[in-house]
């Protein structure tokens, strides 16, 4: 078989022989194609990791995916290491361990997708790789500081995510999954990427998000207390980060968002609503202004996201019909919080100068049953305290012309 794979200058011949070994690769078993893998990689290997063509690159992989299947066939991760299989592998592992060394070259990315796709086939493909290859691309993160070094051995390693998702993702016992031995170490390094990265440095930092998505996506990996630690840091950079494209991208307008980390707390609100409940409402609703005099005040220490922004964020993450409930609830108690503030600052005010009235129709045909109050300031060195139920039919009016309203003379 290997004789045929000569790489004419053609691509069509190049993609029609690749796709013909793969055929082969499906359709032999284990003991022929372990005859010729080796051989097989050795001459596809330059044409997957130069990616010269995406074409012949992508149909290589193909082949690589389906060498290892057919070589995983029967086995069990305790399958001793001399089987095919890991014969196989370790040549793999090998060959791109040396590319990734220096993660910027051309071909380190393409090694690291050869690695992910073979470790996404089986179990014992995926425990052979992952233990080899995660604690190299660990220690590469922790020896160097550059930032774009950082940014491509974490997306290598999401690959790695992306494979074990696919082989484990619907199982029940977590230790059987070949990342948890390097769990604390994952954790680590995207905590590094997420939060030590500048506002500027957006690549890096969302490619971290990708990673805590990732793993939040792997059931049972992490515990509710690190989960708790990802909201934690989800929230801070929506509320602390001035760089909008890693938190929020779409209009405040829309109210809906394609934010990055607004969108990875709407995922996480799905399967774990109390955290969001118990850790991101309270920071939300802590930025939203009591009154118009700690708003100033706060101002002046640190920059504070304006309240649509906030609410905006809060609308996106609380879809769940649990969360949106009590969303209702606290949102009524902040307005009602403001209302009073802003009625106590107004009244103190007016009372050195004028009296204040209370105009509210509550004696008109027309009156509705209130549910909020607004101030409105007349410009005219009068407030009129307005209770209404709807902000859109309030009625406004000036003390001097005040015979059109239904008189009710009341000091506030």
């Amino acid at each position: 078989m290997p004789s045929h794979v000569t790489f004419p200058a053609a691509n069509k011949i190049q993609i029609d022989t690749l796709q013909t070994l793969a055929a082969c690769a499906n359709n032999y078993g284990p003991q022929t194609i372990s005859n010729y893998a080796n051989s097989i990689w050795d001459t596809i290997r330059f044409e997957i990791l130069s990616a010269n063509d995406e074409d012949v690159s992508s149909q290589a992989l193909l082949l690589l995916r389906a060498i290892t299947t057919t070589l995983s066939f029967g086995l069990s991760p305790t399958a001793p290491s001399s089987s095919p299989l890991f014969t196989f592998l370790r040549t793999v592992v090998e060959t791109c361990s040396k590319e990734l060394r220096d993660i910027e070259a051309k071909m380190a990315r393409p090694a690291g997708k050869v690695l992910s796709t073979c470790s996404s086939v089986s179990a014992p493909a995926n425990k052979f790789i992952v233990g080899k290859v995660i604690p190299q691309l660990i220690l590469l993160f922790r020896e160097t500081d550059s930032t774009n070094k950082r940014t491509a051995i974490l997306d290598v390693l999401n690959g790695f995510l992306d494979a074990t998702r696919e082989v484990f993702g619907e199982t029940r016992d977590v230790e059987e999954v070949p990342i948890m031995l390097c769990k604390d170490d994952l954790f680590e390094v995207y905590s590094k990427g997420f939060l030590g990265s500048g506002s500027e440095e957006t690549t890096y930092k969302i490619t971290a998000l990708e990673g805590f998505r990732k793993l939040l996506s792997l059931k049972g990996i992490l515990s509710n207390n690190e989960i708790g630690i990802v909201v934690q840091y989800f929230d801070d950079v929506v509320l602390r980060d001035e760089n909008e494209e890693t938190w929020y991208i779409q209009s405040l307008q829309t109210l809906i968002g394609s934010g990055k980390v607004l969108a990875a707390l709407a995922e996480l609100a799905k399967t774990k609503p109390q955290l969001i409940l118990d850790i991101s409402f309270p920071a939300f609703l802590a930025e939203l202004p009591d009154s118009e005099i700690v708003e100033k005040r706060e101002g002046s220490l640190r920059p504070r996201k304006g309240f649509k922004t906030i609410l905006a964020g809060l609308a996106q993450i609380s879809s769940e019909r649990v969360i949106f409930e009590v969303l209702l609830r606290r949102l009524f108690s902040k307005l009602e919080i403001v209302l009073s503030s802003i009625c106590i600052i107004h009244d103190a005010t007016n009372r050195r100068h004028h009296d204040v009235y209370d105009l509210s129709p509550r004696h008109s045909r027309d009156y509705i049953p209130c549910h909020t109050e607004e101030v409105v300031d007349q410009g005219c060195g009068y407030t009129l305290l307005h209770r209404h139920s709807r902000p859109h039919v309030a009625q406004q009016a000036c003390c001097r012309c005040h015979d059109s309203w239904t008189e009710n003379k009341n000091l506030v």
